[in-house]
């Protein structure tokens, strides 16, 4: 693992990335309150867009998308543009697993690069997408072991790891599952502003909670669903749409930087 406080250099398509700690609640996730087990409720981020089941520990999660390509117009006044797609646990950065892409700008050059992500701590893996390609990614949970599961299959490249919680910390840190997720967004508040993705679907979500319950974002009795839209200050940067009914589809609209 190659880590760097912050990207500073391409190589081709490839960036060596940062290991960046980010205190639990730096999300900017508000607490959620529900009523029922009723549809998705909404509320406002400050570091994403997308859906999130709760209200119960969860051992399985996974999404596919095609990778959306960004523009890149060069560095604004807050710096160079960053997103991060991936379907994961939570519930906030320094107590999470998530795999999933990270599409950034260094000036007008975009770059897009395959992650897995635990307590806050990001490890880049050896898969560079290309926009349009079909990516598919997933973390399930077993025996103390989580495993962090991704496949491009346009270019027929995968990998799947098997870490332990706390494996890139010393074996310190929490992992509670407390949240399944499928989040378009950035990696926290004031960092960077979110790269211009325009519309990303995600399909194909399925989860599974810790007593061998298996679903979706749809309405059930098994876990609540939450749909973020995240601003910027209160300007809003991306959307999800509404759910259809079996829940394992939405899309994320980007509006601003």
């Amino acid at each position: 693992m190659r880590s760097f406080p912050k990207p500073v250099k391409v190589l081709k398509v490839r960036v060596l990335l940062a290991a960046v700690a980010v205190a639990a609640g730096t999300l900017g996730v508000p607490s959620v309150a529900f009523a029922g087990t009723g549809g998705a409720s909404t509320q406002k981020s400050h570091a994403w867009a997308g859906y999130q089941a709760d209200q119960q520990t969860f051992r399985y999660v996974a999404a596919s998308w095609a990778v959306p390509a960004i523009s890149c117009r060069g560095i604004t006044p807050q710096g160079d543009p960053d997103s991060y797609f991936w379907a994961g646990f939570g519930p906030g950065s320094s107590n999470s697993e998530r795999v999933g892409v990270r599409e950034l700008c260094t000036g007008t050059l975009a770059a897009y690069v395959a992650y897995i992500e635990m307590n806050g701590l990001y490890e880049a893996q050896a898969i560079d997408p290309a926009p349009g390609d079909k990516v598919s990614a997933s973390i399930s949970f077993r025996s103390g072991m989580y495993r962090f599961s991704l496949n491009d299959s346009t270019q027929r490249k995968s990998f799947s790891l098997r870490y332990s919680c706390g494996a890139f910390s010393f074996g310190q840190g929490t992992c509670s599952r407390s949240t399944a997720e499928v989040i378009a967004g950035i990696w926290a508040p004031g960092l960077s502003p979110l790269a211009d993705y325009h519309k990303i679907t995600f399909g194909h979500i399925a989860i599974t909670d810790s007593r061998g319950q298996s679903g979706s974002f749809a309405k059930n009795g098994h876990w609540k669903i939450t749909k973020f839209s995240e601003y910027h200050g209160t300007r809003l940067a991306a959307y999800a749409s509404p759910l259809p009914p079996k829940g394992t589809q939405f899309a994320d609209t980007w509006r601003h930087l």
